[in-house]
């Protein structure tokens, strides 16, 4: 007997036998769990993606209000207005700093303690107003 399943064992034959059929059954196995892997793997970081793209909308937005909340009470401030019309970098940041200083004292905006810690460490520190441009 010459051919494939020339083995000189039974025990051979039925090993190569048993191989030959578990082997497309394993190859079916492993791409499907494979295939099901790169999908979950996809669907988790694209939701993930998503729930970091929500979060850094939302912290923008809230960062945009604040601005507008400051710009808008600041404007209606008698004393900052006549301080920016100086057109001066340095008696517009003191007078910016001074506002901003006391709003954070008096916690009439609700700042966060991050923002007011910014803002009291800012007044002692020197600020460069040569690269700075002013328009009245």
């Amino acid at each position: 007997m010459s051919g494939f399943f020339a083995f000189r064992s039974f025990r051979t034959r039925l090993l190569v036998f048993l191989l030959a059929l578990m082997l497309p059954v394993l190859l079916g196995i492993y791409g499907f769990v494979n295939r099901e892997n790169n999908a979950y793997t996809a669907d988790t970081i694209d939701s993930y993606l998503e729930l970091g793209a929500d979060v850094f909308d939302f912290t923008r937005e809230e960062h945009k209000n604040t601005l507008l909340t400051i710009t808008s009470t600041m404007t209606r401030d008698w004393g900052f207005r006549n301080a920016f019309g100086t057109g001066d970098p340095f008696t517009i940041i003191d007078a910016a700093t001074d506002w901003l200083f006391l709003q954070c004292v008096l916690c009439l905006q609700g700042f966060s303690s991050r923002f007011c810690f910014f803002f009291f460490l800012r007044r002692w520190v020197s600020l460069d107003a040569s690269s700075m441009t002013c328009r009245a």
